[in-house]
């Protein structure tokens, strides 16, 4: 069984490099919101940073966002921001179903799935809660690390994994299960009668958290826009791309 808030510590006490993970990750969550304009949001894991709070900041509006997150510290933290028309369930998104009906009466406008499903034991499990609460006119993002980014491909061509699909020492240390393809994670969609509007990757990561923190140290005033080339790469190749991303509706039938 996984010790969410064993890590809810790890991943606090390694965050380094991904600050700028989070960073682009965000960014592309924001370009959906902007363009969907969702009117409620199931947000399931919020992490450190409030992803709602970025929203609200270049004027996004909910009429309710429910965060739905089993870690206690980062619930804490969730409800300690005062975010408007936020409800914070501590729980996971498996419990949470009836919790939701009730709060908005309907299935929400846009679930937000970030940076999750390579951290359960059974991606299948939350898909199809997730996939549940959506209506016929509702969307998911989705958005997990790429088994085929290019530090991956460079750790196999070193020798140092057999697979890019192997779990690292840090995919170890904070319980990940999975690592998946922009082919695996449609074909996780798939079995839930989840269709992608669409896909694509941001940010290419030649080496290691560990290695990019140095990297980013040395390249001094340079950091940003170098940053900025490597997401537009990321963009431009996402079969190299750090990570990967899908918005999906229901199947229709």
């Amino acid at each position: 069984m996984r010790d969410i808030d064993a890590y809810a510590n790890a991943y606090s006490a390694d965050y380094g490099f991904e600050s700028v993970m989070v960073h682009y990750r965000r960014r592309q969550i924001l370009d959906t919101l902007r363009a969907y304009r969702p009117n409620t949001v199931v947000e399931v894991g919020c992490g450190s940073e409030f992803l709602y709070k970025h929203y609200i900041a270049q004027n996004g509006v909910a009429e309710r966002w429910i965060i739905v997150e089993p870690s206690v510290n980062f619930a804490e933290g969730a409800r300690a921001a005062n975010m408007p028309n936020a409800v914070i369930l501590q729980m996971g998104i498996e419990e949470a179903a009836t919790s939701i009906a009730a709060l908005l009466g309907g299935p929400p406008d846009q679930v937000i799935c970030s940076s999750l499903l390579h951290e359960v034991a059974d991606a299948d499990r939350v898909v199809a809660c997730i996939a549940g609460l959506l209506g016929s006119s509702g969307r998911l993002h989705v958005n997990v690390p790429n088994a085929g980014s290019m530090h991956r491909r460079l750790a196999v061509a070193m020798g140092l994994i057999k697979d890019a699909s192997e779990l690292s020492a840090r995919n170890q240390s904070l319980q990940q299960h999975n690592v998946f393809t922009i082919d695996t994670l449609k074909s996780l969609l798939d079995r839930h009668q989840l269709v992608p509007d669409d896909m694509d990757g941001y940010l290419i990561k030649p080496f290691t958290h560990k290695q990019m923190e140095d990297i980013c140290v040395i390249l001094g005033t340079d950091e940003q826009s170098v940053l900025d080339g490597l997401n537009k790469l990321g963009r431009a190749y996402p079969e190299w791309a750090s990570e990967i991303y899908i918005n999906a509706k229901r199947k229709l039938t």
